[in-house]
């Protein structure tokens, strides 16, 4: 995998995650700009929609990316409620179905990067679900 924002530096960190994600303003986080250390006047960068970033990704994934990376922290989900998130259903079905089976069992030592590498493709190899 490769990092979604790759910045170089902090300053270079925030243009990344601006220019994709959309640049704060008083409406998507109140009071950003009045937090310690802002002074660095930001191009207004409007949000690209997710399935243009990441267009193997399906619905649910991308509401699930979508709420992870709210730059809001007030908004942003909660882990306990991520996991509980549609995206996930098919490996709780998989539970339901088969009680002694678990998606993080060792056989692969990548199970858990690969469930989370593959939210932004959504191809979870059999072995994993």
């Amino acid at each position: 995998g490769k990092p979604l924002f790759p910045g170089i530096c902090e300053i270079d960190q925030l243009f990344q995650i601006f220019s994709k994600l959309g640049t704060p303003d008083e409406e998507t986080w109140e009071g950003f700009k009045k937090m310690p250390f802002y002074s660095f006047p930001f191009p207004n960068w409007k949000p690209k929609p997710l399935h243009l970033l990441f267009p193997n990704l399906e619905k649910d994934g991308a509401d699930l990316l979508g709420r992870m990376l709210d730059v809001n922290p007030d908004r942003r989900i909660t882990a306990e409620d991520a996991l509980k998130h549609p995206y996930f259903d098919s490996i709780k079905q998989q539970q339901e179905e088969d009680p002694n089976s678990n998606p993080y069992n060792g056989k692969d030592a990548n199970n858990i990067t690969s469930l989370s590498t593959n939210i932004g493709n959504r191809r979870v190899a059999k072995g994993n679900r």
